[in-house]
């Protein structure tokens, strides 16, 4: 059983383990940890305790926890991205999504990263983004020199010199008021205040709830 002194990645007995199982082909007497579930032996790559096969073990660099580039190309955990440019490639943020779900909370293996002519968020190509002026704002949210993203997605029509995030998946500008990357029809800016639930709001109107 793990707790809290478990080892996300150990070696026993001469065999690898990723949190407790087994990595299976993984050489022990090779096998290194890069960080978070990135490791490597002399042949493979792996992330949580999966080995992924079109990676160049030789040539290979850990970028962050979500992200990661060889000789070929880029990757994102085990996908490939054929068309990233490995020269140029580079993680924006720590590759971590902190949520909250009702009274729970935890953490996500994702961000955002660009090469020198795309951008993604996890595996998905932020389209039409700026790449040479674009950044992560942290947590899901990114902007460039003309717009602002949630996620993979273009956050429509918000202003972009009064924009901040305000809470969960909730953001706001000088005008209106976003949940994810759209616009919360019908509140009153002015009068409106968070409740404690999650991506809860409530103006001089009523309640808005959004799941």
């Amino acid at each position: 059983m793990r707790n809290a002194d478990t080892q996300i990645v150990d070696i026993l007995d001469g065999k690898v383990q990723f949190m407790s199982r087994l990595v299976s082909g993984a050489d022990s007497k090779t096998f290194e940890r890069l960080g978070g579930s990135w490791a490597r032996d002399a042949r493979h790559v792996y992330f949580a305790g999966q080995r992924c096969a079109k990676i160049d073990a030789p040539s290979f660099r850990r970028l962050n926890q979500s992200f990661g580039i060889d000789k070929k190309g880029a990757f994102f955990k085990m996908v490939f991205f054929a068309d990233a440019d490995p020269e140029t490639f580079q993680a924006l943020d720590s590759g971590l999504l902190l949520y909250e779900v009702g009274i729970f909370s935890g953490e996500d293996t994702r961000g955002y990263a660009k090469d020198a002519n795309q951008v993604w968020f996890g595996h998905l190509k932020v389209r039409d983004a700026d790449a040479k002026s674009f950044w992560s704002l942290g947590n899901g949210y990114g902007r460039d020199k003309s717009s602002v993203y949630y996620r993979e997605k273009r956050i429509a029509g918000a202003d972009i010199t009064s924009w901040r995030h305000w809470r969960a998946d909730i953001s706001l500008d000088e005008q209106n008021i976003y949940y994810c990357w759209k616009r919360i029809k019908d509140v009153d800016r002015k009068s409106v205040t968070h409740l404690s639930r999650q991506n809860c709001i409530v103006d001089r109107h009523g309640v808005f709830v959004h799941d």
